[in-house]
């Protein structure tokens, strides 16, 4: 009798599982593809031809399936960087490195102004999760050459910040991102003799005036 009761028992549950099994598996899928932006770093808000500024972005997959995904970096709404092709097993991450130092494409020199940087992780197949595909990381401030502190002008203020951070690293280690001033003139990851030079170099030559 028992037996004949868990035959049954046994033969109820396969003939749910094969009714229910195409719903399950279709439920289970929806909403499973996510990815998103985890984060965007910028190492500093003051960049110029020359001196870029490092911006690092975190893509994720959050959804139970690897995905290859496809990653575009704007300022404003302008394209600064494409990234194709990456592979992200389920629930990974991987961080995409990039520099900016206010040109665009096409462009040989720096645009000077404020841009808003962000990046965009477009959606894979089946993604239904998007709100987490855009992430705004903050605004670089593209200048002159030796601006130091990003206010338009090459002054007393410029060489003295330098001048404070001689013998550092940059950015300064412990200090929180962006750093909102560049005294790593020449941008080769240390605060020395050779950017307080340059910089009095930039004061000297955006001070002189220009003859006709």
């Amino acid at each position: 009798m028992n037996k004949t009761v868990n035959l049954l028992v046994i033969s109820l549950l396969m003939a749910s599982l094969l009714l229910y099994a195409p719903n399950i598996q279709r439920a289970v899928a929806t909403g499973s593809h996510d990815v998103g932006i985890k984060n965007v770093t910028i190492d500093c808000s003051v960049t110029w031809n020359g001196a870029p500024s490092r911006i690092n972005v975190t893509v994720v997959n959050n959804g139970i399936y690897s995905e290859t995904v496809n990653v575009t970096i704007y300022a404003n709404n302008k394209t600064i960087g494409e990234f194709d092709g990456i592979a992200l097993a389920s629930g990974t991450s991987k961080t995409i490195n990039m520099q900016w130092d206010g040109r665009f494409q096409g462009s040989n020199s720096s645009q000077i102004g404020a841009y808003v940087i962000s990046a965009f992780v477009h959606p894979v197949e089946n993604e239904t999760n998007t709100a987490d595909n855009t992430f705004v990381a903050g605004t670089i401030k593209v200048t002159i050459p030796g601006d130091v502190n990003g206010d338009g002008k090459i002054n007393i203020l410029d060489l003295i910040l330098v001048s404070s951070q001689m013998g550092r690293s940059f950015p300064p280690s412990g200090m929180t991102l962006p750093v909102p001033w560049r005294t790593d003139v020449n941008n080769d990851g240390k605060v020395d003799i050779v950017d307080l030079a340059m910089e009095a170099l930039f004061m000297m030559l955006y001070n002189t005036p220009q003859t006709a």
